[in-house]
């Protein structure tokens, strides 16, 4: 398993020394330089290294935008991209839950009525539709709202 990485400037007059400087751990032999335009995806530098790097190995590419255009590897390195971010994002809802934060819409509270409302529900003094446009909520907030109410009602016996 090797190591190689490919560098790209936009121009001869442009300097790479700040991509090799963050390579200095590849071997001189593995790095690979192309001094032209991204829109010319005949890169020959690119090309070359491409046709080197067999399964296994690791190439780097110090800015994404240097590669962008290679849409062979681009497909792979973006789906990477991706598992990293999505790791990265649960790493970060993970620690924010640990401090408490509470993710998602703040519950509805049930109005001071509520009983008195369930009640006549119940006994059929009033129809859903009423109850629901009464308390602006959906019927499946309703139902949740119940159960909680019933729940804690049953507590309280």
């Amino acid at each position: 398993m090797e190591i190689y990485g490919y560098i790209r400037v936009s121009s001869t007059d442009q300097n790479e020394s700040r991509q090799l400087d963050a390579m200095a751990h590849i071997p001189q032999g593995n790095l690979f330089v192309d001094k032209q335009s991204g829109k010319d995806t005949k890169r020959p530098e690119l090309m070359r290294v491409m046709s080197i790097v067999k399964a296994g190995d690791t190439l780097i590419v110090e800015s994404i935008s240097r590669f962008a255009r290679n849409t062979r590897i681009f497909g792979a390195v973006a789906e990477l991209e991706r598992e990293y971010i999505l790791q990265r994002q649960a790493e970060g809802i993970a620690a924010a839950k640990k401090r408490g934060v509470q993710f998602g819409r703040p519950p509805k509270q049930p109005p001071d009525n509520f009983g008195e409302l369930v009640r006549k529900w119940e006994k059929k003094e009033a129809m859903l539709p009423e109850i629901l446009e009464e308390l602006h909520i959906s019927e499946s907030t309703f139902y949740r709202r119940l159960r909680e109410y019933r729940l804690i009602k049953g507590n309280k016996k």
